[in-house]
This record gives structure tokens, sequence and C-alpha cells, in this order.
């Protein structure tokens, strides 16, 4: 599924949408980027794309801007939260602040946004 990015940042900006917001720790982001973002990483991993340059280029003030998380539904995901034993959730916005973030060892947060939050920002594919 793909969602309209922009807009969902400015639902949470102007309150129409409250996700929880929470913080990443360094084991979380070395783990994810370790995982899903190593291009050198054996198959199969998910096809996941990023612009290494922009990664690379992203400093501490850059990483103000909370990553999304999107429950998916159970199973559906790739990453799991401390509160959950199942990958039920996607990154749909933060790949290159994940990198940076690692790279600048720093935490990161995040919006954990539910399901019924995001069916207004869905693009179909097709």
């Amino acid at each position: 599924m793909t969602y309209q990015i922009d807009s969902i940042n400015l639902a949470i900006n102007k309150k129409q949408i409250t996700p929880t917001l929470i913080e990443l720790d360094l084991e979380f982001i070395n783990t994810y980027c370790h995982y899903y973002l190593n291009r050198e990483f054996p198959e199969p991993r998910p096809p996941i794309h990023f612009d290494l340059d922009h990664a690379l280029s992203l400093t501490i003030k850059d990483l103000s801007l909370p990553v999304l998380l999107a429950h998916v539904g159970k199973q559906q995901g790739l990453v799991r939260l401390e509160d959950s034993e199942e990958n039920n959730y996607v990154i749909i916005d933060g790949n290159h602040r994940l990198l940076a973030a690692r790279r600048l060892n720093q935490p990161l947060k995040a919006y954990v946004l539910i399901e019924n939050m995001l069916v207004a920002y869905e693009i179909e594919e097709g």
C-alpha cells in the first residue's frame, strides 16, 4: 500500500489525526537498518528503495521530523514494537532519516499510526 505522506504529516500538524509519538532507540535503528536497508544483506530482503546519497546528506537537524510507522495488520509488516510479539508495522516515511540516525548515532521519534487513521490517505495501486 502507498500513502499520501505530505497529507498525513499535515493532518498530524493540524491535529486532525493524533498518532502516538514514540522514540526509536539505537538498538531498533541499527537492527532495522541492518536487515532492511543494507544493500549488501543477502536476498530475500524487502524491496525498500532509498537514495543513499540523500541519506548521507542529512544532519541532526533533519532528524527532528518523526518517522511514520503504519499498522498494516497482524503479521503483515516488517516491524515489531515492544508491546507486540508480531510484525504488524511498516515504515511508510523515514528510511533516509533512519539511515542518518544510525550514522549520527542518534535516537529518532516516530508516529505510530493505526489502520483507521490511514484509510483516507491510501493511494490505490494499479
